[in-house]
């Protein structure tokens, strides 16, 4: 049984890990709203793959203190519940990793 994941670095890692070369490169290339189709797919991965678990409390918390200035902001963002906030963080934190220039 492997360990939950509670932090922000840890589940960026575990994404960006499980990623193949050509959907590293959808992930680089997507505009961060779930308002915009191709990215929603992604929100919707992110938000069942690792906000939807009785660890993803913890995983949340990791978010909101790490982006407390944005965080404000997060019920307007979704409905409340959704998630979209955090799904949004983990895509930005993972194309960041992800940048050419990362390295």
């Amino acid at each position: 049984m492997t360990q939950p994941m509670t932090t922000l670095e840890d589940v960026v890692r575990d994404f960006v890990a499980s990623l193949s070369v050509g959907e590293q490169k959808a992930v680089q290339g997507l505009i961060l709203n779930p308002q915009v189709t191709p990215s929603l797919a992604w929100y919707k991965l992110i938000v069942a793959k690792y906000l939807q678990s009785p660890s993803a409390t913890l995983l949340i918390e990791d978010i909101a203190q790490k982006y407390a200035d944005e965080a404000v902001w997060r019920d307007l963002d979704s409905p409340q519940g959704l998630h979209l906030f955090e799904a949004g963080i983990i895509l930005r934190e993972s194309q960041a990793v992800l940048s050419p220039t990362a390295a």
